[in-house]
């Protein structure tokens, strides 16, 4: 259930429009701008030979199985020279773990780039130098706690392999100030990286487990998936400080930002799930069900659509952003905003709009401050519904518009009760009342001793 945060903004709904049935389990998943397609890892079951699934999203098809390395998990795009980098994780021997690049012009696996790690799984590309961030999450002899490796992608070349802190797993790039954050799931925290050096700035504790991380260029946060608290972090990166820690579902892996409607994404690996946060308000608005143990998640620009990576079977899930629900309250020539006031004995309008073509009809439920509930279904015409009450006692309402393509919006207000007196001897009853107020203030004011000293926090208020 969606209940709209301000009487102006957006009710955005997201849903699964599409499957995609990939011959492998994927486990990461990109988009490149350059030519429009979505690249996902697959997994090396059952003949132990690794893949990256090409799909074009205009049709949702695999166009393409690229035939690469072992094992994949990761996977970015460098605009430098428009290819994709690719995590593999070698077996029998991890020493030969590296990043494969393919191109995409041709879709072929062009070269393989040790990394002197062991399981590289954290991948991000820094525009500023052209470098592609490595993160072997596992031990290795040299790093027992794992290392960072840094790869030229002017001339896909080793720059540099060092360890930092315990099993980075995820690493992004903050454009607000340049630097590079690494989610550390051995060490609970998020270091921050200058590439200038490799410095390390600082460490930013955050919960337990983290597994991935996701900047917002449009606040300059970073989203830290905290996989054994199931919940988000939320780190400004002007003061590198953790803002708030937002719950989703059971163990948040990887995470995806939709800049056309201000939506985090988040895959819920336990969960089978992916939870929406809007990004303007900081609230998880909308959890949805799809394949089983979702991994990755890429959003396409081309067409605004979100693709999670199902790593528990051989899917792609399609999520859709769906926008234009709204519902409005009115009294009169006033709008009552959400959890605002009204008064009693006139009427209120209920007004349900939307752009959809899937919604027919709405069906409003009202609940009363003594609990009752009222019902009603109005068909939809030209995309708005309405539904009028006159709420007759004082107290809290709750109105429910269910526009029954799944799509709930819910609002509430309340009515108070003013006495306005409306003859003499109302007014007489109301002074007489008042006096007798002033009196028992009076003997209050004669009668000190009788008070306790307990301060207001010992009274509850």
């Amino acid at each position: 259930m969606l209940a709209e945060v301000s009487a102006s903004s957006n009710i955005y709904w997201v849903q699964v429009i599409d499957t995609i049935e990939t011959n492998r389990h994927p486990i990461g998943i990109a988009y490149n701008p350059s030519n429009q397609l979505i690249y996902s890892t697959l997994d090396n079951s059952p003949d132990g030979d690794g893949y990256v699934a090409v799909i074009d999203g205009a049709t949702n098809d695999v166009v393409k199985n690229i035939k690469v390395g072992v094992y994949h998990v990761e996977i970015a795009y460098a605009s430098s020279n428009h290819n994709m980098y690719v995590t593999s994780i070698s077996s029998p021997d991890p020493s030969k773990s590296s990043v494969f690049v393919i191109d995409s012009s041709t879709n072929e696996a062009t070269k393989e780039i040790l990394t002197g790690g062991l399981n590289p799984e954290g991948l991000a590309y820094n525009p500023d130098n052209a470098y592609m961030y490595v993160g072997n999450a596992n031990a290795a002899s040299r790093f027992p706690d794992g290392s960072i490796s840094v790869i030229d992608t002017t001339n896909d070349t080793l720059v540099t392999n060092f360890q930092d802190q315990s099993n980075p797993e995820a690493i992004a790039y903050a454009s607000s100030n340049g630097y590079m954050y690494i989610a550390n799931t051995g060490s609970d925290n998020v270091s921050v990286l200058d590439p200038a050096d490799n410095g390390i700035i600082t460490h930013i504790a955050v919960g337990d487990y983290p597994l991935g991380i996701l900047y917002n260029p449009d606040n300059g946060f970073m989203y830290v998936t905290e996989g054994g608290t199931d919940s988000v972090a939320v780190i400004d990166t002007q003061t590198n400080e953790v803002l708030s820690h937002i719950m989703v579902g059971e163990q948040p892996l990887r995470a995806a930002y939709d800049p056309a409607h201000h939506l985090v994404f988040v895959t819920n690996d336990v969960g089978h799930s992916v939870t929406v946060i809007d990004a303007l308000t900081g609230k998880a608005i909308q959890n949805i069900e799809v394949g089983a143990n979702p991994a990755g998640i890429a959003y396409d620009e081309a067409n605004g659509n979100i693709y999670v990576a199902n790593s528990g079977e051989s899917s792609i899930s399609v999520l859709s952003v769906e926008t234009g629900y709204s519902l409005e309250l009115t009294q009169g020539a006033n709008t009552i905003l959400n959890g605002g006031s009204a008064q009693i004995n006139e009427e209120i309008t209920a007004n349900a709009t939307t752009n959809s073509s899937t919604a027919t009809q709405v069906n409003f439920t009202r609940i009363n401050p003594d609990s009752t509930v009222e019902t009603q279904i109005v068909p939809l015409t030209l995309g708005s519904a309405q539904y009028n009450f006159t709420p007759n006692m004082a107290g809290h309402y709750k109105i429910i518009a269910d526009f029954g393509n799944g799509v709930i919006v819910e609002k509430g207000l309340d009515i108070s009760f003013n006495v306005i007196p409306e003859s003499m001897i109302g007014t007489i009853a109301l002074m007489g009342s008042s006096l007798a107020a002033l009196g028992g203030f009076v003997l209050l004011r004669r009668r000190p001793a009788n008070r306790h000293n307990g301060s207001l926090g010992n009274q509850g208020i």
